[in-house]
């Protein structure tokens, strides 16, 4: 019988072979009448404990489901998708009737042996799921006479209690398979689309039995001779393609593809025994779901293809690990543990320091009467031989090289940590035994290469962990074939944008063309610049004449210069930002100095270092041990309603991104139009808050099982290191990287960087959002001191390979001995995690950059730069513009958070009492500590105050220059194709919503420090005298609505401001003032106010403007005919109206006719009224 023939059919074999020993039938062949799609499960092995490998008693499994295939393009790919699986679940088995039950192995409450006052009795198994089924056995037929005959058949003359076999059926369970992920997540899944049906996948039943090490060796030793020796072949194939040049790649990959089958012709499925040793079996059911038409699971790519229906394939896996052996000799046998679990204190301080991802051991505190719980942390044993990664069946053969080099960067720190672990990754048949993706006993590096079966993801690092210890058994590194190319594209165009060398001969490839050694096409290159200074100087040795070759070498100098420049920030954005904030024109230098201020303390680095660890704020929701109202179940009873709610409003906002009226046809200044407004305001209110915490919520779900997602709007701030690079050609010289050459640099470093990513979950390691701002343990060239943090991947493609500082010592933390663990504890790396990255200012995903200021330029950079890919359907044969609203959205309020920063944490002297409470700690311990005096801490806070006041101010005239875009440069309109009707560009009127709301609009400020709950507004707290200032000059800006825009959203920021401004929630209620309008009805009331001729002195015919003087004080005045409205502004009180009337004024003296459209006038006025004139508005 052939290796690779069914399990289930070898152990029939075996039972016939068994029965024949005692029949009188040897003489003839056995005649089947089972069908051959059954499943026979054995009973006993099932629900008997293994008391070889584990402890006496103990019949408990682990299960495990793994999403091991999609059908393509995948509709539920937002739940279920290639790679993904559910967290191991310990259960027992036990059987009715008619079915097989899954049951929970976990008890919270024991009934100890020793006290007889707690017994279980009626404490009943908790069913997770079942299959339906048949008892029967297997047997050999009986003739009538007793005689038994060679047909082998299904019987049922036994009680069901005492057959020996379960017949499955697999279609029939209680539980759809994506349930096991969590309870809730079928539901989840379920208002998306619902199963239609479900299958066994032929040929997937396996079962292994439990063997020692002498039995595996007997089983697997003759194909694995076979293996290694064709194993030599493949590897020097890999060898050559690891160091082919461009020209060579496709036929050495050819070849690596041949070497690769001959060395896969020597394996075959795994034998009777498992080849790990522990008991196993496991299975693939293939589930098929139809979209349901309310759920939103199509997509674009859906919707064209007109996908209704997605088929996606799951495996169970059970496995009995092996816990330990018994040693000693009779009544002293005792049971030894094969590993001691970790355990960690809740509030231990290595909390702060290391983020390891921990398990919580959950049981009945018998002393207290109340749930308690154990920290374990997930690691690998560190005293184990190997951890082994198996390459999946067709995993990119120029990728794997990448693994070798993180294997031995991780074994450097496994040594160094004391630890005998080793890393290292194979091929998934290596020894000759195929291995299968989702079984439990093995982990798998995975290339997913269809872009249509998941949501869009980079990559997916879980781990399998024993609940009962943490002991982490398989993990899998899943990595996505999505947007690598994306992302070389928009590097090279970036760099381009930005002053990068475009191509000098058109005619010619790039890698034709010469260059300096050691060059790139950065912006500014000095090799490359100074080449083509050469280049030019010599040319012009073919000079006409003196004079031509003086015109010429003057020429190659100005070039010279003109190439080391590197323009940025040169937008239209950017100098309206300028302008607002006042940069005088001779100190622009089109860099992020004109905009960040350079510290002048020489321990500023030092101390905004010591700083960062005081700005950790968590979620409380996502505490473990403290239950809150509105807390955890908020996720489950509200996730699915806030989205449906979420969804309606945006419903609008796309309605006004294709260029209609949110207020519908009422007019602005009626009391209808006024409310239509003040809706709007509350449903925009209600819509960010629900909208933050359905992404908090999902951000933290994604986190809690490292999956990290592909955004194309990361991609933005390209590093330098990675522009294209001049290479030197063994025998030609130095060229530039062809095409392919840079684009598979470019890619094979965004892949490796996000396989390190990966391995650091699968090891333990939980995200540090810190790392971008641990300057002090990045090495040279590195944006970050932890691969586990999230950069864009452009931002840190060429960044040196390996672990980050961070990294390195958390592994040592984790998996070292006392020595190593103490040496790790000593140091101060920056920690911060998902708990903390919606709430703390510099703990974020994506960051660039280390101080706000610095943070802020650099996401306003890549808002503006991303304009054109953004906005435009350029090359796009398909463009999903759906997920617009929520890209600009992130662009504009997320860098408010540095704004709060300002005014609740480093404000009033916050980061003088930090600085001095740390060094009176410091005190206590180190004699070499001291505590400054306040003035040195005074002097100290200057480049704090500094930089976050200059962090304040990008803020602000950020969104200045988003509404004051003209129409010429970005237009607000988005333009569609008449005839076709698709959308050329998207318009940015939406942009400009969000900066009208993010300045003029009350901040609910409840997603900071959870111990501060307030609302602001920018006006009312801008932080310190210039923000006061600029923020004075932006109010008028806006309030001014001299800005291109559509008519029912050109006086918008006037009703938000009039709305706001007659709150009890703003502090300066004079703000209210600055559009306050007296109107009058008759003309002797309004000089009974003022002074009899008032009137008379404003309309003079040298007057235009209309001003009169009362008082010593300057006062417009306006008066409306078709109203017979006199109107007055107070010039010092009210200079947004007195502005608005004094324009109004000069446009209609000035105009022939005598006539002026007034409504914007009317508008204001009403504005003002509404709020101000009605009690409860």
């Amino acid at each position: 019988m052939s290796r690779n023939t069914p399990m289930k059919y070898r152990l029939l074999a075996a039972a016939s072979a068994s029965l024949l020993a005692t029949a009188c039938v040897e003489h003839r062949p056995i005649r089947s009448g089972l069908a051959n799609e059954n499943v026979y499960l054995n009973k006993t092995a099932l629900t008997n404990p293994d008391d070889q490998f584990t402890q006496a008693g103990d019949d408990q499994w682990l299960y495990r489901v793994t999403v091991v295939g999609a059908s393509s393009p995948n509709v539920v790919g937002d739940y279920a998708f290639p790679g993904f699986e559910s967290d191991p679940m310990l259960v027992q088995f036990r059987f009715r009737s008619d079915a097989l039950q899954v049951v929970d192995g976990r008890r919270l409450q024991e009934d100890r042996p020793l006290d007889p006052n707690d017994n279980l009795a009626d404490t009943d198994d908790n069913v997770l799921f079942e299959f339906a089924g048949q008892h029967l056995d297997v047997k050999l037929r009986e003739s009538l006479d007793g005689e038994r005959t060679n047909y082998l058949e299904e019987n049922t003359e036994a009680d069901w209690e005492v057959r020996q076999t379960f017949k499955m059926d697999f279609a029939s369970t209680s539980m759809e398979p994506i349930t096991s992920v969590a309870w809730f997540y079928g539901e989840f899944l379920h208002e998306c689309a619902t199963p239609v049906a479900t299958h066994l996948v032929p040929d997937t039943y396996r079962w292994q039995t439990a063997c020692t090490e002498s039995q595996i060796e007997a089983e697997y030793k003759g194909r694995r001779a076979k293996y290694e020796a064709a194993l030599a072949g493949y590897k020097s194939a890999q060898t050559a393609l690891s160091a082919a040049v461009d020209a060579d790649i496709q036929a050495l990959e050819a070849d690596v593809v041949v070497a690769r089958e001959a060395l896969a012709a020597t394996a075959s499925e795994e034998g009777t025994c498992s080849s790990t040793g522990e008991e196993t079996f496991g299975f693939e059911l293939e589930s098929t779901y139809l979209l349901t038409v309310q759920g939103g699971c199509y997509n674009m790519t859906t919707l064209a293809n007109g996908t209704g229906t997605s088929t996606i394939r799951y495996h169970y896996s059970f496995t009995r690990p092996k816990t330990g052996a018994y040693v000693g000799e009779g009544d002293d046998q005792v049971f030894k543990l094969r590993y001691e679990p970790e355990e960690i204190g809740e509030k231990e301080l290595r909390n702060k320091k290391y983020g390891v991802f921990q398990l919580l051991n959950l049981f009945t505190d018998h002393e207290a009467g109340e749930l308690g719980a154990r920290a374990f942390a997930k690691r690998w044993d560190p005293s184990r031989a190997d951890m082994t990664f198996y390459f999946q069946p067709g995993f990119p053969e120029r990728y794997k090289p990448f693994f070798s080099h993180i294997a031995e960067a991780t074994n450097a720190v496994f040594e160094k940590a004391g630890a005998t672990i080793r890393l290292k990754f194979v091929e998934f048949d290596d020894g000759g035994i195929i291995r299968h993706v989702g079984d439990m006993r093995y982990s798998f590096a995975q290339w997913h290469h269809d872009i249509d079966t998941t949501r869009g993801l980079l990559g997916y690092g879980p781990s399998a962990a024993d609940p009962r210890t943490g002991e982490v058994l398989n993990a899998n590194l899943n990595l996505y074939n999505i947007g690598m190319d994306y992302y070389r594209f928009t590097l090279e165009n970036f760099l381009e944008t930005t002053g990068a060398r475009l191509k000098p001969e058109e005619d010619k490839a790039w890698e034709e063309i010469d260059c300096a050694e050691g060059s790139t096409v950065a912006p500014g290159d000095e090799s490359r610049c100074t080449f083509e200074k050469t280049q030019a100087d010599q040319a012009c040795e073919s000079a006409a004449d003196a004079d031509a070759k003086t015109a010429c070498l003057a020429v190659a100098t100005a070039g010279l210069e003109t190439c080391k420049q590197r323009p940025r920030l040169t937008s239209a954005l950017f100098n309206e930002m300028r302008r607002v904030m006042n940069v005088p024109d001779e100190d622009v230098t089109a860099q992020k100095e004109d905009f960040v201020p350079t510290p002048t303390h020489p321990d500023f680095a030092k101390n905004f270092h010591r700083l960062l660890p005081e700005l950790r704020y968590a979620e409380p929701a996502w505490n473990s041990f403290v239950w809150m109202t509105g807390g955890k179940s908020r996720i489950m009873q509200e996730l699915i309603e806030n989205k449906a709610a979420v969804a309606d409003f945006e419903k609008k906002l796309g309605a006004i991104q294709a260029n209609l009226n949110p207020f519908g046809p009422h007019a602005l200044g009626s009391r209808e139009g006024i409310e239509a407004q003040v809706n709007f305001m509350d449903e925009f209110r209600d819509w960010r808050g629900l909208r933050d915490r359905i992404v908090q919520d999902e951000e933290q779900l994604l986190a809690l099982t490292n999956i990290e997602v592909f955004d194309a709007n990361d991609a933005i701030t390209a590093a330098a290191l990675s522009s294209r690079r001049c290479i030197t050609r063994p025998g030609n010289g130095n060229t530039w990287e062809s095409d392919r050459e840079f684009s598979s640099r470019v890619v094979n470093d965004i892949i490796y960087k996000v396989a390190i990513h990966e391995f650091g979950h699968n090891v333990g390691l939980r995200h540090n959002f810190y790392g971008s701002v641990d300057a002090k343990h990045m090495r040279a060239g590195e944006t970050s001191a932890s691969v586990m943090d999230y950069v864009s991947p452009i931002e840190e493609a060429s960044s040196p390979k390996g672990w980050g500082r961070y990294d390195e010592l958390a592994i040592q933390h984790i998996y070292g001995n006392e020595a190593a663990r103490t040496e790790a504890m000593a140091e101060d790396v920056l920690y911060c995690t998902d708990e903390h990255r919606g709430r703390s200012p510099l703990c974020r995903a994506f960051d660039f950059g280390v101080t706000p200021a610095q943070i802020a330029i650099n996401a306003i950079e890549r808002y503006d730069w991303l304009y054109e890919l953004r906005n435009k359907r350029a090359w796009r044969k398909f463009w999903d513009t759906s997920g617009y609203a929520y890209s600009v959205y992130d662009a504009v309020f997320s860098i408010q958070r540095m704004w709060h920063l300002a005014i609740f944490d480093w404000g009033g002297g916050g980061v003088q009492s930090v600085l001095k409470r740390l060094d009176q700690v410091d005190a206590q311990t180190d004699e070499t500590a001291s505590v400054k005096t306040d003035q040195e801490y005074d002097e100290i806070s200057v480049d704090f105050y500094n930089d976050i006041s200059a962090a304040v101010g990008i803020n602000i005239a950020f969104y200045d220059a988003i509404i004051n875009q003209p129409a010429a440069f970005r237009n607000y309109q988005t333009e569609f194709d008449p005839f076709y009707g698709d959308v050329i560009r998207v318009g940015i009127i939406l942009d400009k919503l969000f900066a009208t709301f993010a300045f003029m609009d009350l901040q609910d400020i409840s997603a900071y420090n959870p111990n501060v709950a307030t609302y602001a507004a920018m006006y009312d707290a801008p932080f310190g005298a210039q923000n006061d200032a600029l923020a004075q000059r932006v109010l008028d800006n806006m309030l001014g609505a001299n800005y291109d825009t559509f008519p029912w959203f050109k006086y918008y920021a006037l009703n938000i401001f009039a709305a706001v401004t007659n709150s009890n929630l703003v502090g300066n209620i004079q703000l209210r003032d600055r559009i306050a309008i007296k109107r009058f009805n008759r003309a002797e009331d309004l000089e009974a106010e003022f002074h009899e001729g008032a009137i008379a002195d404003a309309t003079r015919s040298d007057n235009a403007p209309q001003i009169f003087v009362h008082d010593g004080k300057e006062y417009v005045y306006s008066y409306l005919a078709d109203r017979s409205w006199h109107l007055v502004a107070d010039r010092s009180r009210s200079p947004v109206s007195y502005q608005f009337m004094r324009e109004y004024n000069e446009s209609l003296n000035s105009n022939a006719s005598g006539d002026e459209d007034n409504f914007g006038l009317k508008i204001l006025l009403a504005y003002y009224e509404y709020f101000n004139n009605f009690v409860g508005f």
